[in-house]
């Protein structure tokens, strides 16, 4: 159980700090961000785990063996939101990537 709230459940967080900033998502685009928010919330977290504590193992059994490690790592996630979160909404509001597609027809 704490692997499974160590590693999603600040994203539920993020999400509802993102939701807060932005009143116009729908229910698909806020999953979609759940995922982003779970995969970058994580990737920072285990990097900087790596940095400041110097673990190297395998994070999900270390938060399973220890409770202070899960503690740890979920308050510094939770730490990170503060940064990540706003800096996406930055991100989402400021760039626009749009496509288009060019049919070409050749004339016989």
């Amino acid at each position: 159980m704490n692997l499974f709230i160590c590693l999603f459940g600040p994203s539920l967080l993020a999400i509802k700090l993102f939701v807060s900033l932005n009143k116009k998502i729908s229910n698909r685009d806020m999953f979609m961000y759940y995922g982003i928010f779970v995969f970058l919330l994580n990737f920072i977290a285990s990097f900087l785990t790596y940095l400041f504590w110097g673990f190297d193992g395998n994070i999900n059994k270390e938060i399973l063996n220890s409770n202070l490690f899960a503690l740890k790592y979920t308050l510094l996630a939770t730490i990170i939101i503060l940064f990540v979160v706003p800096l996406f909404d930055i991100i989402i509001k400021n760039i626009n990537i749009s496509f288009e597609v060019v049919k070409n027809e050749k004339s016989k």
